[in-house]
């Protein structure tokens, strides 16, 4: 059986919201984030999401393990991006250790690499940012989930 390889599309190296998403699914698994105001990754028992003021609560370890393994065991991801290859390896950086092992790739501003993978019209924001999406490979692309939630 070929393991499944999602994709996780982020909108462009200029948004601010998907180093967070990519923060959030580290915290939810029970890994580190990264601490802007010390420079470095840390365990936090909460998540504020600065975008919505939100707090979440370090899930419970059960929750955590699961979490883990359907995020970062079962799966494979390459973070697809369009924009600066500089900055996203900054928001490779501090994505956080769960996603050390993951590749991310620059797209550029036609957006070659993404509409290869999905062709509808849907992915594409503007010139030069497609839609956060989460694309799955089983064979054939096709769209898990869009945004942010």
């Amino acid at each position: 059986m070929i393991p499944q390889r999602p994709r996780d599309n982020l909108q462009s190296t200029e948004c601010p919201v998907c180093p967070v998403l990519l923060q959030g699914l580290s915290f939810v698994s029970g890994g580190p984030i990264w601490s802007s105001d010390l420079q470095r990754e840390v365990l936090t028992e909460q998540f504020v999401d600065p975008f919505t003021f939100r707090i979440g609560k370090r899930p419970y370890d059960e929750f955590q393990e699961a979490a883990r393994l359907v995020l970062f065991t079962d799966a494979t991801y390459i973070v697809l991006c369009p924009g600066d290859p500089e900055k996203l390896t900054q928001i490779a950086e501090k994505a956080g250790s769960p996603w050390r092992n993951t590749h991310f790739v620059v797209d550029d501003r036609d957006l070659s690499i993404t509409m290869k993978l999905v062709t509808e019209e849907i992915m594409r924001l503007d010139r030069g940012q497609a839609v956060p999406a989460i694309m799955e490979y089983d064979g054939a692309n096709h769209i898990v989930d869009f945004g942010r939630r």
